[in-house]
């Protein structure tokens, strides 16, 4: 592999708490949504909020949903400057 590269990933939350709401009926609230996906409605709280999900709890939920998670992550591939 070249060492000037660089690759990362990159996790779109915005559009997985977009499907996590998209799956549930449109009114559901996040304690509603949580005891259906299996999750607590403060950890879905502080996910909508900004703050980064555990990966079980991300595990937990894609399972639940039937989401795959791989396409949650977008790889970035740049090269360093030295």
């Amino acid at each position: 592999m070249n060492d000037s590269l660089k690759i990362e990933y990159q996790f779109n939350a915005e559009m997985f708490m977009h499907h996590i709401r998209e799956a549930c009926p449109r009114d559901a609230t996040l304690r509603e949504i949580g005891a259906r996906v299996g999750v607590s409605a403060s950890t879905l709280s502080r996910f909508d909020n900004g703050t980064t999900l555990d990966f079980p709890s991300f595990l937990i939920i894609c399972g639940a949903l039937d989401l795959t998670p791989g396409n949650y992550f977008q790889r970035i591939t740049w090269e360093r400057r030295t």
